[in-house]
């Protein structure tokens, strides 16, 4: 019966990273800040909508108000076609 040779230290398959000669630590690193930023993202419009895979994303809310609703990522989307304006919601 033949016992498996032990790996010595140095001897593992890649054990030394070849990516680790070519990273180097910053030398003017700024100090960690964990605050948030004072500005926040604000949502102007949604572009595209992926419906060639789906069905019944897109809907119209009623042949009087001219809207049309649909998905689009982790929104939902009203648009106002005479308008040609958005009103979307998340959560």
């Amino acid at each position: 019966m033949m016992c498996p040779r032990r790996v010595r230290l140095g001897e593992q398959l890649a054990a030394v990273p070849p990516w680790r000669g070519a990273i180097y630590p910053p030398t003017d690193a700024p100090a960690m800040d964990a605050t948030p930023p004072p500005e926040s993202l604000r949502l102007s419009w949604v572009y595209g909508f992926r419906g060639y895979d789906t069905r019944r994303t897109a809907l119209w809310s009623s042949a009087d108000d001219g809207f049309v609703v649909y998905t689009a990522a982790a929104l939902v989307v009203r648009y106002d076609c005479d308008k040609h304006a958005q009103a979307c919601n998340h959560g």
